[in-house]
């Protein structure tokens, strides 16, 4: 049981960062992130997006606008706030962290 949270944790963290990554190159829709997740095998049902887009919203991370035009029906834009900016600067130093540790453990393994 432990196991199986852990992964989903680690999981929802990734795709967190992930999200943050993408917006940080231009608003997205939520069709375009579901699909983006897809392709890099974040996403396997789309409902897990919803609750982790909410709590990025409720920390201020990123904001939800409604976009409409005559010949299109509304469409929902994220885009990535300052805050969640600064939130992915410390995601993207804790991840070269993680990453120098695991290099370490994984060549002293190897020996």
């Amino acid at each position: 049981m432990i196991r199986r949270n852990t992964h989903l944790i680690l999981k929802r963290g990734f795709i967190e960062f992930y999200i943050l990554q993408l917006l940080s190159k231009g608003q997205i829709d939520i069709h375009q992130l579901i699909e983006k997740l897809k392709e890099v095998s974040l996403l396997w049902v789309e409902g897990v997006i919803f609750p982790i887009l909410f709590d990025l919203k409720r920390n201020e991370y990123l904001l939800k606008e409604n976009s409409s035009s005559e010949d299109q029906p509304t469409m929902r834009l994220y885009r990535i706030t300052p805050k969640g900016a600064d939130k992915l600067a410390a995601l993207k130093a804790e991840w070269g962290e993680i990453e120098d540790t695991t290099h370490e453990f994984m060549t002293d393994e190897a020996q």
